[in-house]
């Protein structure tokens, strides 16, 4: 039969939003939820945390690239735009902005 697992709500979240995650019932409405051994017998909460930790890089990751793309397009922007006959990008507080941006987004 099937697994009395429903999903009750989408969880609200501030921050990186690409991931959604929500909470669950299981064996509310009929009782009949059934749960699975997964990986080995008494190890369960080490698998855990070494999930969590993964997850915790894969998100370092994402904000990194997020980064990296945030300073290429802002680069290109500037390269493009012009203001006053010139490319905003020739004026020293736009080189210094940038250049703030290319370094977090390279020492990520």
């Amino acid at each position: 039969s099937d697994n009395d697992c429903e999903v009750i709500s989408l969880n609200r979240k501030m921050g990186h939003k690409a991931l959604s995650n929500c909470a669950w019932n299981l064996g509310e409405r009929t009782g009949g939820a059934v749960g699975y051994l997964v990986g080995n017998h008494n190890k369960g909460l080490q698998c855990m945390f070494g999930m969590m930790n993964a997850m915790r890089i894969e998100v370092g990751l994402a904000a990194a690239c997020l980064g990296k793309r945030g300073y290429q397009e802002s680069l290109l922007y500037a390269q493009d735009r012009h203001q006053g006959g010139r490319p905003i990008i020739e004026y020293p507080d736009v080189k210094r902005m940038l250049l703030l941006q290319k370094a977090f987004s390279e020492g990520a």
